[in-house]
């Protein structure tokens, strides 16, 4: 009686959700070498040419142009490559790329292929177009909802498949991809959905879960709650205080910005890029994140706070150390596999394509049993 439910609850919310949960996996798709596509159309578009010295950071923030639409950067990444161009940090994707050897504004964000992907991932997120910019939180409730009903579809399936591989029959024709279904469409489409079912089931999993976390507090407050019972709460951290007005007592001035880099630099001589947080408070020591990683591995970022005045590094605070909120975006780049490399990236994409032929081949199998049968 459970394994009937189960099975029509299967049936009914991937036959009615079937289509929506397949353009979030072909959308996936698309979006799984994101990052690189983006990295290397910025780096094509604003290289650089290398010349013998660059411009002190802090003339070229002094002196640049650096409004976009009437705001000012939240950052200014450095990256290790001479052909490198500055990239300052607007939020939400906004950035402006300058010449570090010339203070010359190269241009924006705005480039046809970055508009494209920005365009994919509102899809994939929130059903824009679907759902204007200013409705796209109905669009992300509706994504929620479908990647809600994807995770009990992995589930469902891998009760309904499990008790079946006791029955070697079974497990020999459904376990890898058999030749003699191919002489039969029903047949073929059975066996290419189990096969590539219980083949994509983990990785599937991990993106779906981790959508999950992404899409509902509730679910990330129910893992925060876990972790804290598991390894204890997270401690509060204190904000370091400068005393700015007795360094100028003292006629101690502050630390140029090029000589904060290469403390930084010296203590992470594997560094790939250095994110320096503005505006600069002078009561506050400045703010950089170090990353040795391809930039969507936070476990391989490093936050370094130093004195502006004496140079002294006032904290070091490694992926281990950072707040729940910080370590939460783990998340976000284990839902695209870019948090282990290129190789859990292939996983990711061939696991989605996977899952793209199994959906099809379920809404087949559905079609015939409920439709073409009558």
């Amino acid at each position: 009686m459970i394994r009937k439910i189960i099975f029509w609850s299967h049936l009914g919310i991937g036959v009615s959700l079937g289509l929506l949960i397949l353009m979030l996996s072909v959308t996936g798709i698309l979006l799984t070498f994101d990052n690189q596509i983006r990295t290397n159309a910025f780096a094509n578009h604003y290289s650089v040419t290398a010349k013998s010295e660059k411009i002190p950071l802090s003339e070229v923030i002094q002196l640049s142009d650096l409004n976009l639409n009437n705001k000012y950067p939240r950052s200014v990444m450095i990256y290790s490559g001479d052909n490198d161009a500055l990239r300052f940090s607007y939020g939400h994707g906004s950035f402006l790329f300058l010449d570090p050897y010339t203070g010359e504004v190269l241009g924006n964000h705005r480039l046809p292929i970055v508009n494209f992907m920005n365009s994919i991932f509102l899809l994939h997120g929130s059903l824009v177009p679907f759902f204007s910019m200013e409705t796209r939180t109905d669009g992300q409730s509706i994504t929620g909802i479908a990647n809600l009903a994807a995770l009990f579809l992995i589930i469902s399936g891998l009760y309904l498949w499990v008790p079946k591989i006791i029955r070697w029959k079974f497990f020999k024709r459904n376990f890898l991809f058999d030749k003699e279904a191919l002489k039969d469409s029903k047949k073929r489409d059975y066996n290419w959905h189990l096969v590539l079912g219980i083949w994509s089931s983990v990785p599937l999993l991990v993106i779906t879960v981790t959508a999950t976390f992404m899409e509902y507090n509730w679910a990330l407050d129910a893992k925060d709650s876990l972790m804290d019972n598991l390894i204890g709460t997270e401690e509060q951290r204190k904000v370091t205080i400068i005393d700015s007005k007795k360094y100028i007592q003292n006629n101690v001035s502050q630390r140029s910005l090029d000589e904060l880099i290469l403390i930084v630099k010296d203590e992470r001589p594997d560094w790939k890029s250095i994110s320096l947080k503005l505006p600069l408070i002078d009561v506050l020591p400045a703010s950089f994140t170090i990353d040795e990683g391809n930039g969507r591995q936070p476990q391989k970022r490093t936050k370094m706070n130093i004195n502006q005045f004496t140079g002294d590094i006032e904290e070091v605070i490694p992926f281990s150390m950072k707040s729940k909120a910080d370590q939460n975006l783990f998340l976000r780049f284990l839902h695209t596999g870019e948090v282990f490399g290129i190789f859990s990236q292939i996983i990711a994409l061939v696991t989605t394509a996977a899952s793209v032929i199994m959906i099809w081949c379920g809404i087949a199998l559905a079609y015939r049993r409920l439709v073409k049968s009558k």
